[in-house]
């Protein structure tokens, strides 16, 4: 039997001169063609942008508690103190008094000036305090809503999209309780994505379903009473009514009613 000669059977001699390295084929397809190398197009981009856009909603949620906090306060103020269109005058009036005189003296004009008509309604110390304290945290939200800071245009915005204590009480707690709802939702879509195992490129398409099936009820379900639960519980089809309680307990269990030491 002849000896086994390698070249013959194709294989490589050993050159050890150095030289042209071997050529490796590349794998090719069922009808011939080479596979393409690399990503499809445009996945570069996408992922950027999904990378972008995760960034931006981490750095949102950072600032949960920042954002929270002055809306809580507002809502805790907003309720004692007297508000709304032709408060102001009172407001300054007693804070005058209230620096200027005796405790005693300002609650006995507060009482008084209910009494008189056409005389601006005094305010007692709490109120005064109250009226204050909405007001300057009502403000304080304003600057929390995305591009408030950015020019004076998105300023003005939001200022006119907030609550005020120069509106009716009932329209600014209204607004206040939507705004409290809304900023919520928008953490507790961060807390579920990051809660998914998704990959990168999946984010927006788990942000679109969030946004599309949300309900901004469950996140004011906290402030609402059993009355008003009861209504809108009611008011779901039987098939939702779990569905329903199941997005009440995992916005619990993510600490979204958190009221930051506010007492509410």
């Amino acid at each position: 039997m002849a000896d086994f000669d390698p070249i013959a059977a194709g294989g490589i001699p050993y050159n050890p001169t150095g030289g042209a390295a071997p050529q490796i084929a590349q794998p090719a397809t069922a009808e011939g063609a080479p596979i393409a190398a690399g990503m499809p197009p445009g996945f570069d981009a996408k992922t950027k942008a999904a990378a972008d856009q995760q960034l931006a909603m981490t750095t949102r949620a950072q600032t949960f508690a920042t954002d929270m906090f002055p809306l809580l306060k507002a809502q805790e103020q907003l309720k004692i103190a007297p508000t709304g269109p032709g408060t102001e005058a009172g407001y300054e009036m007693s804070g005058l008094l209230q620096s200027r005189t005796p405790e005693w003296m300002q609650r006995a004009a507060a009482f008084s000036s209910h009494l008189i008509p056409g005389v601006p309604n005094l305010m007692t110390p709490e109120e005064t305090a109250a009226y204050s304290e909405a007001n300057k945290y009502l403000t304080a939200a304003q600057l929390g809503v995305p591009g408030a800071t950015r020019s004076n245009e998105g300023g003005a915005t939001a200022s006119a999209a907030s609550p005020s204590v120069h509106i009716p009480k009932p329209a600014a707690l209204a607004v206040l309780q939507n705004m409290i709802g809304l900023r919520r939702m928008e953490q507790d879509q961060a807390m579920q994505w990051q809660q998914s195992g998704k990959s990168l490129q999946e984010l927006p398409d788990f942000v679109a379903k969030f946004q599309t099936n949300a309900d901004p009820r469950v996140y004011v379900w906290d402030q609402l009473d059993a009355k008003q639960r009861s209504k809108i519980f009611d008011s779901l089809p039987p098939a939702k009514q779990a569905e329903f309680a199941a997005r009440i307990n995992q916005a619990k269990a993510n600490g979204i009613y958190n009221t930051m030491g506010t007492g509410q």
